[in-house]
């Protein structure tokens, strides 16, 4: 994990909550979106950074690391355990 800076955040996340941390990237923003989903329906706050700029431009996605899904440092090991969990996709 790695940590973002605060002020380059696309979302702020609430004060108190931990600075905000990248739990994961994706190349594939369908992927992004669907652990981003994940994470929203056990009530933990996330959002995607780079997600606007690599559905304007796809190509672009390896050359800025892909989406990133960020979540606070509070809550990211209870993220991570969500998304480790094996969902009927994954088969």
């Amino acid at each position: 994990m790695s940590k973002i800076d605060p002020d380059e955040s696309q979302t702020e996340l609430p004060e108190g909550d931990g600075r905000p941390v990248v739990l994961r990237t994706y190349r594939d923003i369908t992927e992004a979106m669907v652990d981003r989903t994940a994470l929203e329906s056990a009530g933990i706050q996330c959002f995607l950074y780079d997600d606007n700029l690599i559905r304007l431009d796809w190509f672009v996605s390896n050359a800025i690391g892909g989406a990133k899904l960020v979540v606070s440092e509070n809550e990211a090991a209870d993220a991570e355990k969500i998304l480790a969990e094996k969902r009927p996709l994954d088969e």
